[in-house]
């Protein structure tokens, strides 16, 4: 069967979204902005806080990090080395929509996709591809779920079952850390994020759904934790959900087989 690695957790994305253009660096017209203080936008999807720009006031509840959660050898739970390794996406990888061209909102595909593990022997992993055909269709989301059931089970991965209730615990810290400082860009910022939260209460919604990608990791193999047969193609299954417009972060839970 070989070897099945589960992992999950918070990434970033740092965008604009419509109607500003997909490469806009700071937020115009969309809902989403770079306030004072914070870096242009610059679309690559961090699974881990290097490189991230992780706003205050939003841990405990979302910390970027996703990490192996098990590791299945032929089918039973196996203590393997890749267990908690920490995951990552090489190579400044970005959502590839621009606007609708490549792919609609919860459609957009990852371009490149180059998955790598760390652990205690280095790195370990696999590219989707030697060479991505535009417009990448295998690599884009292959369907978009708001059933009660995707909310149940974001709400149970993540541990937020209402994000309003998170923001509203946000806002309060906020407005604490207005009080507290000195540096008037933070603060600007601060109250620049709460009166987002407070007028675009909608896109609360947007937490309670997700969207799924399926395809095959065919690209050259990455170190010899496990020993495999570099012809053989390796399946990777993954929602993306748990949209949180203020952090700018969102979930993945993810299944990836190595062929060996």
């Amino acid at each position: 069967m070989g070897v099945e690695v589960d992992f999950s957790g918070w990434f970033q994305l740092r965008l604009a979204t419509d109607p500003d253009p997909h490469d806009e660096p700071r937020g115009v017209s969309g809902f989403t902005w770079s306030y004072p203080g914070e870096p242009d936008f610059d679309r690559t999807v961090r699974f881990q806080p290097e490189g991230a720009f992780a706003r205050v006031a939003c841990e405990p509840e979302i910390g970027i990090g996703v990490y192996v959660d098990e590791v299945r050898v032929d089918g039973s739970a196996s203590e393997h080395p890749l267990v908690g390794a920490a995951v990552h996406l090489a190579d400044e990888p970005k959502f590839e929509g621009r606007n609708g061209i490549v792919a609609e909102a919860g459609y957009e595909p990852i371009i490149p996709f180059r998955l790598r593990f760390a652990h205690e022997g280095g790195w370990f992993g696999r590219s989707y591809a030697d060479r991505y055909d535009y417009p990448y269709p295998e690599l884009r989301g292959k369907g978009i779920d708001f059933s009660d059931e995707a909310k149940a089970d974001i709400a149970r991965v993540t541990g937020i079952s209402d994000l309003g209730a998170v923001w509203r615990e946000r806002e309060r810290r906020l407005l604490r850390i207005i009080e507290a400082t000195t540096d008037e860009a933070l603060a600007e910022t601060c109250r620049c994020r709460i009166a987002f939260m407070k007028e675009n209460d909608f896109l609360i919604g947007d937490y309670a759904l997700r969207s799924f990608y399926a395809f095959d990791l065919t690209g050259p193999v990455e170190g010899d934790l496990v020993p495999v047969d570099p012809a053989e193609p390796w399946p990777i299954r993954y929602w993306m959900g748990g949209w949180d417009f203020d952090s700018l972060c969102g979930y993945i839970c993810a299944t990836l087989t190595i062929v060996k």
